[in-house]
């Protein structure tokens, strides 16, 4: 992106064009694959009419019978094609650029055996796709998988191992952040079409069975979506919707379409509502439901045949929203910096795909046994190329440790100088400001990493931000505007690593224990109280401290925040790994700013509901509260 560009977007975003602009809100863009009508079609949610756009890409390629179809980490469609019926035509993974309306082929697959009926990635930018069987053409067996679909040479390969996946249904997959994949498996005895939901892990091999019936002669699992801990899958059986709450495996009627219309393909808005598209021939409708289940009619009058895939595409903070600031009360000087780090949040998302990582680990070659020693980089520093203020911030070289040794003053040298800056944009007004370690510029602002259960883990947590973690926007099920993205807290006094509890005030230090996850017994009796640093030390570095916080304690709370590390493990991934149950405070009136997802910065009364403000922490929790009306 250009520097002009990047002005352009964020003028935008930060709501500076001349006069008051309104909070816009986008449709997201429906597509649907028809595999009896050979063709792609689109549609905006929020058309009362479901009016549809035939699709008549450029690039030479075309349609035969689209089974299959999925939205990239690259923001690009992905279309599995079974081809023709005799496999004079084969079947093709092809790949549709919205933004330029050409369809290109990206692999042609083995008509005898890998015509595609479903489509997913694996987790993060370059993510393997996964593609399940079509069994309408006898093509049964594990997943495959396609590496290489992003650029190079793609190849495909079996991907799980270790139990059958004979199906008589379109099958569904769906993938957890974690790489956890759920696959639906159905048999057919000739009246019935029953089956499972099963699950693998991020290996691909067999760990369990995640759904299951409590009406099996009912149930014959198709089209998946996942959403939080609640997977949804389509019955082909009776054209009903089931949920269930992971791990399970107890499936549910969630919806039902009301009649004898097999349903497969299955898809989520970024409000909640499902997309059932039917796949018998009695009608070629996508079917909605509202976020509680109930059948809001069909999503558009037109007749899609036989429906061989719906795509949501959710419209991208960076480009499709106007930010506002609701509250008059706020001061625009507190606002701003918050402001600052979400269009910075939102301009990476676009430029990159995902959000950024909460928090780095990894490796160093150099001594490679501890992941969380050297390799610290936080969200604050990784967002350095996209502040629109802080030039200087581009030059920290991230390629390299935060640490490269164990001693606390042991930074890399050409990012020593920067790592020490003191800089407004990290720092809110109404705070003392300046330094609280020699070596490390400060910070007020902490990212969200969601409600702090597990123990205040920073792995795989609920919210927008964790260790390592990609999340894109469309994956954000909750919505932009009902998740936090940041808040602030009070920058740290007091004595460092000492054992006397009443030398420290609450609202200023962290209770510290040699043990994670953390309990209410580990944090009421700490080994130590703000243990080597204050709270708020660096911006630079990813850990609870300083740049991560998470919604287990209320705004303000009275009690102490507590930090743990985890010390005995074998496990060197998680050695010395940091949890925390770090609350936001701040030295203003009665509450807290947080600025949401998409860009709205609000002050939470320090009296806020706590199942509102633990249902504001999480990305795809599907709870229906949101701070919109604080």
């Amino acid at each position: 992106m250009t520097r002009h560009a990047r002005r352009l977007v964020a003028a935008t975003l930060l709501g500076l064009w001349a006069g008051s602009a309104p909070h816009v809100v986008r449709a997201d863009t429906v597509y649907v694959a028809s595999m009896s009508l050979g063709g792609l079609y689109r549609f905006d949610s929020s058309d009362p009419n479901g009016t549809v756009t035939t699709l008549q890409p450029n690039g030479g390629v075309t349609l035969t019978s689209p089974s299959a179809l999925a939205v990239g980490p690259d923001g690009n469609l992905y279309i599995g094609d079974s081809g023709s019926p005799d496999g004079s035509i084969a079947p093709k993974i092809l790949r549709y650029a919205p933004g330029t309306n050409t369809l290109s082929n990206v692999v042609t697959l083995n008509a005898a055996s890998q015509r595609p009926a479903a489509i997913a990635f694996k987790p993060g930018a370059n993510g393997d796709m996964l593609v399940g069987r079509n069994p309408f053409y006898g093509n049964t067996g594990p997943v495959m998988k396609v590496t290489g679909w992003n650029g190079g040479s793609p190849a495909v390969a079996n991907y799980t191992t270790g139990t059958s996946l004979d199906q008589s249904s379109s099958p569904g997959l769906a993938v957890a952040a974690d790489g956890t994949l759920y696959v639906s498996a159905s048999t057919y005895d000739g009246v019935n079409i029953t089956g499972t939901v099963k699950k693998f892990d991020s290996s691909g091999a067999a760990a369990g069975t995640a759904a299951s019936s409590s009406a099996p002669s009912t149930y014959g699992p198709a089209g998946l979506v996942l959403s939080g801990t609640t997977l949804y899958s389509a019955s082909v059986q009776d054209g009903v919707i089931y949920s269930t709450t992971l791990p399970g495996p107890t499936a549910t009627a969630f919806g039902s379409v009301g009649g004898p219309y097999e349903v497969g393909p299955l898809a989520r808005l970024s409000g909640g509502e499902l997309l059932a598209g039917s796949v018998s021939g009695y009608t070629g409708s996508i079917y909605r439901f509202s976020s509680t289940g109930a059948l809001q009619g069909v999503a558009s009058s037109f007749d899609f045949g036989q429906v061989g895939g719906i795509a949501v595409v959710v419209p991208e903070p960076a480009t499709g929203l106007v930010l506002v600031v609701a509250g008059g009360a706020l001061a625009l000087g507190i606002a701003r910096p918050r402001k600052q780090l979400v269009v910075a949040a939102a301009l990476y998302e676009s430029a990159r795909g995902c959000f950024p990582l909460g928090a780095e680990s990894r490796a160093w070659p150099e001594k490679p046994n501890f992941p969380h020693q050297y390799f610290r980089w936080s969200v604050l520093a990784h967002l350095a190329p996209f502040y629109e203020q802080e030039q200087v911030l581009r030059s920290l070289d991230l390629t390299v440790p935060l640490y490269t040794d164990l001693r606390p003053d042991a930074i890399a040298p050409q990012n020593k100088p920067i790592v020490a800056l003191t800089l407004n944009l990290f720092l809110c007004p109404s705070d003392r400001g300046g330094p609280v370690s020699p070596l490390f510029g400060p910070t007020n602002y902490a990212a969200c990493t969601g409600t702090g259960a597990g123990g205040g883990t920073p792995f795989g947590t609920d919210g927008l931000f964790f260790v390592n973690s990609a999340v894109r926007a469309r994956n954000v099920f909750d919505g932009l505007s009902k998740t936090v993205a940041f808040s602030e807290s009070i920058l740290g006094a007091g004595p460092t690593a000492t054992r006397d509890g009443s030398s420290v005030d609450p609202a200023t230090a962290y209770a510290f224990t040699l043990s994670a996850p953390l309990s209410d017994a580990l944090c009421g009796s700490p080994m130590f109280w703000n243990y080597t640093d204050l709270r708020g030390f660096s911006w630079a570095n990813g850990e609870y401290r300083t740049t991560l916080y998470n919604h287990w304690r209320m705004p303000n709370d009275p009690t102490i925040d507590c930090i743990g590390v985890v010390m005995n493990t074998t496990d060197k991934s998680r050695l010395y790994a940091g949890y925390g149950w770090r609350a936001a405070r701040s030295r203003h009136t009665g509450g807290v700013n947080v600025a949401l997802a998409d860009g709205a910065v609000r002050f939470v009364d320090d009296s806020v509901d706590e199942t509102v403000w633990k249902a504001a922490a999480t990305r795809a929790g599907g709870e229906a509260p949101g701070l919109g009306g604080l």
